[in-house]
Parts: structure tokens; sequence; C-alpha cells
């Protein structure tokens, strides 16, 4: 998967974990698992004080910031590229779906 197909998964899989937690919907102890480890790779690669996830965390179904976010993180995964594999290892679960 290249970098900017792995920013748009990455950040589709953050934004709706958000989304079902905001909204009450269940979601199961290792789908939160999997985000929390796609959450820690994104902070690593855009830096902890990054406004990227808590965009997502306050307005997860906007397009706006979800396009904004995976430019971002695209970006950050192309300058460091040993993050990529990664995200890609957590992304590859199957415990992401609800």
């Amino acid at each position: 998967m290249d970098h900017r197909n792995l920013a748009d998964a990455a950040v589709r899989a953050i934004a709706d974990h958000f989304g079902a937690l905001r909204s009450g919907a269940r979601v199961s102890e290792a789908a939160s698992r999997t985000v929390a480890e796609v959450v820690s790779v994104v902070r690593s690669v855009c830096g902890v004080g990054s406004p990227v996830l808590e965009d997502l965390r306050r307005n997860p179904a906007s397009c706006g910031v979800r396009t904004h976010a995976a430019a971002l993180l695209w970006r950050a995964l192309d300058e460091d590229g040993s993050a990529g594999p990664a995200l890609g290892e957590a992304l590859g679960r199957s415990d992401v779906a609800y």
C-alpha cells in the first residue's frame, strides 16, 4: 500500500472509530486496541503536538477534516517512510471493523 492509501485508510479508521464512540455505538476491545496502535503511529509520524488527531476527535464526520488530516499524514509518511510498515500492519488487522 502506498503512503497516500495508508494515510487515507488510517484517517478513515480513526475517524470512524471516534464517530462510533461519539454516537454511543458499541466498539469492540480489539478494534479499540488496533485504533490505539494506529493513533500511536500517527502521533509518532505527525508529532505529538499535531492537531490532526484532535481535529478528527472533535469532528470525525467532516470531509474537510478527514481530507486535511490525510494530506498531512501522507506528507509525514513520505518524509519518514519507516512508519509505513507499522501503520500498514495495524491497518491490516480485521478487527478495525465495527
